[in-house]
Protein backbone atom coordinates (compact mmCIF):
# COMPACT_ATOMS: atom_id res chain seq x y z
CA UNK A 1 0.00 0.00 0.00
CA UNK A 2 1.33 3.43 -0.90
CA UNK A 3 2.17 6.04 1.72
CA UNK A 4 1.50 9.75 1.96
CA UNK A 5 3.51 11.84 4.38
CA UNK A 6 1.96 14.98 5.83
CA UNK A 7 4.17 17.48 7.62
CA UNK A 8 2.59 20.21 9.74
CA UNK A 9 4.21 23.47 10.84
CA UNK A 10 2.61 26.12 13.04
CA UNK A 11 2.91 29.85 12.43
CA UNK A 12 4.16 30.09 16.04
CA UNK A 13 7.30 28.11 15.16
CA UNK A 14 7.87 30.24 12.05
CA UNK A 15 7.46 33.41 14.12
CA UNK A 16 9.97 32.25 16.75
CA UNK A 17 12.46 31.43 13.98
CA UNK A 18 11.56 34.10 11.45
CA UNK A 19 15.12 35.11 10.52
CA UNK A 20 16.06 31.50 9.89
CA UNK A 21 12.89 30.95 7.85
CA UNK A 22 13.47 34.06 5.74
CA UNK A 23 17.09 33.11 5.05
CA UNK A 24 16.16 29.52 4.16
CA UNK A 25 13.29 30.23 1.74
CA UNK A 26 15.30 32.67 -0.38
CA UNK A 27 14.64 36.10 -1.84
CA UNK A 28 11.63 35.35 -4.04
CA UNK A 29 9.50 33.70 -1.33
CA UNK A 30 10.61 36.22 1.30
CA UNK A 31 9.61 39.13 -0.96
CA UNK A 32 6.28 37.48 -1.77
CA UNK A 33 5.57 36.96 1.94
CA UNK A 34 6.55 40.52 2.82
CA UNK A 35 3.99 41.90 0.36
CA UNK A 36 1.20 40.40 2.46
CA UNK A 37 -0.42 42.93 4.79
CA UNK A 38 -1.45 40.63 7.64
CA UNK A 39 1.42 39.26 9.74
CA UNK A 40 -0.22 35.83 10.10
CA UNK A 41 -0.48 35.54 6.30
CA UNK A 42 3.24 36.39 6.01
CA UNK A 43 4.10 33.68 8.53
CA UNK A 44 1.97 31.07 6.71
CA UNK A 45 3.56 32.01 3.39
CA UNK A 46 7.05 31.66 4.88
CA UNK A 47 6.01 28.35 6.46
CA UNK A 48 4.73 27.03 3.13
CA UNK A 49 7.94 28.14 1.43
CA UNK A 50 10.01 26.45 4.12
CA UNK A 51 8.13 23.14 3.79
CA UNK A 52 8.37 23.15 -0.01
CA UNK A 53 12.08 23.96 -0.09
CA UNK A 54 12.94 21.47 2.68
CA UNK A 55 10.89 18.51 1.46
CA UNK A 56 10.56 19.11 -2.30
CA UNK A 57 13.33 21.43 -3.48
CA UNK A 58 12.92 22.86 -6.96
CA UNK A 59 9.43 23.04 -8.43
CA UNK A 60 7.50 24.67 -11.25
CA UNK A 61 3.92 25.83 -11.84
CA UNK A 62 1.90 23.88 -14.42
CA UNK A 63 -0.72 25.23 -16.85
CA UNK A 64 -3.45 24.88 -14.20
CA UNK A 65 -1.45 26.88 -11.66
CA UNK A 66 -0.55 23.81 -9.59
CA UNK A 67 2.99 23.62 -8.15
CA UNK A 68 4.78 20.47 -9.37
CA UNK A 69 8.12 18.72 -8.98
CA UNK A 70 9.92 16.17 -11.12
CA UNK A 71 10.91 14.28 -7.93
CA UNK A 72 7.72 13.96 -5.92
CA UNK A 73 4.02 14.78 -5.90
CA UNK A 74 3.11 17.40 -3.30
CA UNK A 75 0.44 19.82 -2.21
CA UNK A 76 0.34 22.58 0.41
CA UNK A 77 -2.51 24.05 2.46
CA UNK A 78 -2.81 26.51 5.33
CA UNK A 79 -5.46 27.99 7.58
CA UNK A 80 -5.56 29.74 10.92
CA UNK A 81 -2.10 29.25 12.39
CA UNK A 82 -1.21 25.96 10.64
CA UNK A 83 0.42 25.05 7.34
CA UNK A 84 0.86 21.53 5.99
CA UNK A 85 2.43 19.74 3.05
CA UNK A 86 1.42 16.33 1.68
CA UNK A 87 4.11 14.30 -0.11
CA UNK A 88 3.86 11.18 -2.25
CA UNK A 89 6.33 9.55 -4.61
CA UNK A 90 3.58 7.38 -6.11
CA UNK A 91 0.51 9.44 -6.98
CA UNK A 92 -1.05 12.86 -7.40
CA UNK A 93 -2.01 14.21 -4.00
CA UNK A 94 -4.27 16.97 -2.70
CA UNK A 95 -4.30 18.38 0.83
CA UNK A 96 -6.70 20.80 2.44
CA UNK A 97 -6.97 21.95 6.02
CA UNK A 98 -9.32 24.46 7.59
CA UNK A 99 -9.73 25.82 11.07
CA UNK A 100 -13.03 24.38 12.24
CA UNK A 101 -15.76 26.98 11.90
CA UNK A 102 -19.51 26.91 11.76
CA UNK A 103 -21.14 28.06 8.52
CA UNK A 104 -24.73 29.10 8.10
CA UNK A 105 -27.25 27.20 6.02
CA UNK A 106 -27.09 29.76 3.19
CA UNK A 107 -23.36 29.10 2.67
CA UNK A 108 -23.87 25.35 3.03
CA UNK A 109 -26.64 25.33 0.40
CA UNK A 110 -24.41 27.20 -2.03
CA UNK A 111 -21.44 24.84 -1.60
CA UNK A 112 -22.93 21.42 -0.82
CA UNK A 113 -24.88 18.94 -2.94
CA UNK A 114 -28.26 17.74 -1.67
CA UNK A 115 -26.84 14.63 0.03
CA UNK A 116 -23.96 16.64 1.53
CA UNK A 117 -26.40 19.26 2.80
CA UNK A 118 -28.41 16.48 4.48
CA UNK A 119 -25.19 15.24 6.15
CA UNK A 120 -24.52 18.84 7.28
CA UNK A 121 -28.03 19.13 8.75
CA UNK A 122 -27.47 15.82 10.57
CA UNK A 123 -24.31 17.16 12.24
CA UNK A 124 -21.35 16.71 9.89
CA UNK A 125 -19.32 19.92 10.29
CA UNK A 126 -19.24 22.18 7.23
CA UNK A 127 -15.42 22.42 7.42
CA UNK A 128 -15.15 18.62 7.22
CA UNK A 129 -17.20 18.53 4.03
CA UNK A 130 -15.45 21.54 2.53
CA UNK A 131 -11.90 20.20 2.98
CA UNK A 132 -12.97 16.90 1.40
CA UNK A 133 -14.07 18.77 -1.73
CA UNK A 134 -10.91 20.89 -1.81
CA UNK A 135 -8.47 17.99 -1.36
CA UNK A 136 -10.15 16.04 -4.18
CA UNK A 137 -10.11 19.03 -6.54
CA UNK A 138 -6.44 19.64 -5.74
CA UNK A 139 -5.51 15.97 -6.30
CA UNK A 140 -7.34 16.09 -9.62
CA UNK A 141 -5.09 18.98 -10.58
CA UNK A 142 -7.49 21.74 -11.50
CA UNK A 143 -8.56 23.03 -8.10
CA UNK A 144 -12.05 24.44 -7.72
CA UNK A 145 -12.65 25.69 -11.27
CA UNK A 146 -16.14 24.31 -11.72
CA UNK A 147 -19.34 24.37 -9.68
CA UNK A 148 -18.13 23.34 -6.24
CA UNK A 149 -21.37 21.39 -5.68
CA UNK A 150 -20.27 18.91 -8.36
CA UNK A 151 -17.08 17.97 -6.46
CA UNK A 152 -18.09 15.09 -4.15
CA UNK A 153 -17.37 15.41 -0.43
CA UNK A 154 -18.82 12.02 0.45
CA UNK A 155 -17.51 9.62 1.47
CA UNK A 156 -15.18 11.62 3.71
CA UNK A 157 -12.78 8.64 3.76
CA UNK A 158 -12.56 5.88 1.17
CA UNK A 159 -12.91 5.55 -2.59
CA UNK A 160 -14.51 8.31 -4.64
CA UNK A 161 -14.87 8.61 -8.41
CA UNK A 162 -14.40 12.07 -9.89
CA UNK A 163 -13.90 13.06 -13.53
CA UNK A 164 -13.92 9.38 -14.50
CA UNK A 165 -10.94 8.60 -12.24
CA UNK A 166 -10.73 6.76 -8.91
CA UNK A 167 -9.33 8.55 -5.87
CA UNK A 168 -8.92 7.62 -2.22
CA UNK A 169 -9.45 10.13 0.52
CA UNK A 170 -8.73 10.29 4.25
CA UNK A 171 -10.40 12.86 6.47
CA UNK A 172 -9.38 13.51 10.05
CA UNK A 173 -9.17 16.16 12.76
CA UNK A 174 -5.96 17.63 14.08
CA UNK A 175 -6.64 19.79 17.10
CA UNK A 176 -9.01 22.54 15.96
CA UNK A 177 -8.46 21.77 12.27
CA UNK A 178 -10.32 19.60 9.79
CA UNK A 179 -7.91 17.90 7.37
CA UNK A 180 -8.47 15.93 4.18
CA UNK A 181 -5.88 14.27 1.96
CA UNK A 182 -6.72 12.67 -1.38
CA UNK A 183 -4.59 10.63 -3.77
CA UNK A 184 -5.27 9.32 -7.24
CA UNK A 185 -5.56 5.56 -7.66
CA UNK A 186 -5.39 3.13 -4.80
CA UNK A 187 -5.71 3.33 -1.03
CA UNK A 188 -2.85 4.66 1.08
CA UNK A 189 -1.44 4.99 4.57
CA UNK A 190 -0.88 8.41 6.15
CA UNK A 191 2.30 9.23 8.06
CA UNK A 192 2.15 12.48 10.06
CA UNK A 193 5.03 14.62 11.26
CA UNK A 194 4.83 17.87 13.25
CA UNK A 195 7.79 20.22 13.14
CA UNK A 196 8.72 21.92 16.39
CA UNK A 197 11.83 23.63 15.00
CA UNK A 198 13.16 24.74 11.63
CA UNK A 199 16.17 22.54 10.88
CA UNK A 200 18.06 23.57 7.76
Amino acid sequence: MKKIKIVFLSADIVEKNIERAEAFVGDERRERANKLVVQNDRLLSLGAGYLIKRFVGDYYIDENGKPRSDKTFFNVSHSGRLVGIALSIEAEVGLDLELSAEKNEKTAKYVLSESEFEAFKLGTPFSTLFVAKESLAKAQGEGVRRDIKTIPALPLSGCVVYGGESYFRRGFERGDYCVSVTAKGEDFLVEIEQLFALPL
